[in-house]
């Protein structure tokens, strides 16, 4: 099969099918093929993430209507948390069920002054995971090797141990017979 081909595999094993290298390639792409394709991945891995850039255009749509679960990150600042609360109005007026909805606030640690109880109300929905800053998260990036495996007792390390429970106990169980392997990206 052709996607296979253009699937990377990591070091750890998991399947990543990259973006492509000029974003404007990205835009010529109509949204019935990330659909398909994000069809695709569903039937061959037991759990297909999608790291999309936060605007909500009809392919990002698209991909939130496939979804099982939208873990919704939040940075600790008030910019994010009113453009967080303009998509999240908007995805309400769409419809969207807020049960599929995870907020992931990041960056929790920020002396930003905000308060997360404030943060909840005002975003009509709790904080399922926060994720604290730290300079290994970048240094972990940069060095291509998840915090989980180069600091697994770092706290933010444990704070995507947090997040990896929220996609398990989401997580729909594989139908009979279907064979399935690790996909992220």
């Amino acid at each position: 099969q052709f996607l296979e081909t253009v699937l990377a595999t990591t070091a750890s094993g998991m399947r990543v099918l990259a973006a492509p290298l000029e974003p404007a390639f990205a835009d010529e792409v109509p949204t019935v093929t990330y659909t398909r394709i994000l069809g695709m991945l569903r039937e061959m891995f037991d759990y297909v993430i999608v790291d999309t850039a936060p605007s909500l255009d009809e392919r990002l749509l698209a991909i939130l209507d496939k979804s099982d679960t939208v873990l919704f990150v939040v940075d600790m600042d008030l910019p994010s948390v009113k453009n967080a609360k303009l998509a999240l109005e908007t995805l309400r007026i769409l419809n969207y069920p807020a049960n599929k909805i995870k907020l992931v606030l990041n960056r929790s640690n920020s002396k930003a002054r905000l308060d997360v109880d404030e943060i909840e109300r005002s975003l009509r929905l709790p904080i399922s995971a926060s994720v604290p800053s730290d300079g290994l998260v970048p240094a972990s990036i940069n060095e291509g090797i998840p915090i989980v495996e180069s600091h697994p007792k770092s706290k933010p390390a444990k704070a995507f141990e947090d997040v990896t429970r929220i996609l398990l106990e989401a997580r729909q169980q594989p139908q009979e017979g279907q064979k399935k392997r690790r996909f992220g990206r």
